[in-house]
């Protein structure tokens, strides 16, 4: 419940910036120049995986134990199909910063970053489409479905989607 937190040294890693988890035990975090770490035993120990670069990566996602997305600095995407034993790279339309990638199902997927749109997939990260939702810089995207989801940025910017990303609505921040 988040009530006690115990300090997990994994050795000379630097700069962790995100962190996903499919389960209490199994999770993956991801870094600066690169770095992927993964634990099947809820973070007592942790294995670096090879993402094949050195391009910060900024945010990640897994659907299970085997199918995730990583995203980082130039419009870097990569996915695993095998639990990170092998990281494989995708072309993206941008060439800014992504900052965070959420998908619903193994086919869609948004991604979003520095001052460009809302990024959406239909397949699984194969093609990507602009939404348009501003020229705001985003940090982080989260899809209840395939028709909620909510975006946030700096200056506490919030928005919301009620149909896929089609349209974006500016919520009220405190």
């Amino acid at each position: 419940g988040g009530s006690s937190w115990q300090l997990r040294i994994h050795g000379p890693v630097n700069g962790l910036l995100d962190i996903d988890f499919i389960d209490r035990d199994e999770g993956w975090g991801v870094g600066q120049g690169g770095v992927i770490i993964h634990t099947t035993d809820a973070g007592k120990g942790w294995t670096r995986q090879d993402s094949g670069t050195e391009t910060n990566l900024y945010g990640l996602d897994f659907l299970n134990s085997q199918r995730g997305w990583a995203v980082g600095d130039d419009g870097l995407f990569l996915y695993t199909t095998d639990g990170g034993a092998t990281w494989q790279e995708r072309d993206t339309p941008v060439a800014f910063d992504l900052r965070d990638v959420d998908f619903v199902n193994n086919q869609r997927g948004w991604a979003v970053g520095d001052s460009g749109p809302v990024l959406h997939t239909y397949d699984g990260g194969t093609t990507w489409h602009a939404q348009p939702s501003g020229s705001w810089s985003l940090n982080a995207v989260y899809f209840a479905d395939e028709s909620r989801g909510w975006a946030v940025g700096r200056s506490g910017l919030i928005l919301a989607t009620t149909n896929g990303g089609t349209t974006w609505t500016r919520q009220t921040s405190p």
